[in-house]
């Protein structure tokens, strides 16, 4: 059974004609028409912000506190200093082109900021060719290619290869530019 006793549904109304409301509704690329005269939208319950508070109420609240819990974390990550899981002056710089918070607060949205720190900490959790890594157990390499499966083909600094899974790597934050270097190498004859 599609429907169920209890189901809701909305319309919406987008005209009067002759005094009855109109409700023009696309479904699957067709118009669906649909008049009510006024007093069989009076058995209706208008959905309207009381309607909301009164029936959806919790779930307002539960997405403000996580508005407020996620405003709150980004509050921490601007103000708080490194030890104590804030950004630092470096990565401020990084991220927003400078480091005054005042001015980062002027000149984006609490929308805008936390956009711009995800794609930071994301480009500092991937792994690409050419980062330098510290292996947890083999030390500092360069990544000289990156395999499906997630497997990371890695040099050292005497020139050993090995392979690695991500789990064991750890960015240094310097990068080299290898595949410039191989496609020199390529270039010679």
């Amino acid at each position: 059974m599609k429907y169920k006793k209890g189901d809701k549904f909305v319309i919406e109304i987008t005209g009067k004609e002759n005094g009855a409301y109109v409700s023009e509704q696309f479904a699957q690329g067709n118009e669906i028409r649909t008049v009510f005269p006024e007093c069989m939208l009076d058995s209706f319950e208008k959905l309207d912000s009381d309607y909301i508070n009164e029936h959806y109420g919790e779930l307002q609240d539960e997405a403000y506190q996580q508005g407020m819990n996620d405003a709150w974390e980004i509050a921490k990550k601007l103000y708080l200093d490194k030890r104590n899981g804030g950004l630092s002056d470096v990565e401020l710089e990084e991220i927003f082109g400078q480091l005054t918070v005042s001015k980062i607060f002027m000149r984006y949205t609490p929308q805008e900021i936390e956009a711009k720190i995800e794609a930071w900490e994301k480009s500092k959790a991937e792994i690409k060719t050419g980062d330098v890594v510290r292996h947890d157990k083999m030390g500092v390499h360069i990544v000289t290619n990156v395999r499906e499966g997630g497997i990371y083909t890695l040099m050292s600094i005497n020139g050993q290869c090995a392979c690695s899974e991500r789990k064991h790597l750890t960015k240094t934050g310097r990068t080299i530019d290898i595949q410039g270097i191989l496609e020199q190498i390529g270039g010679t004859t």
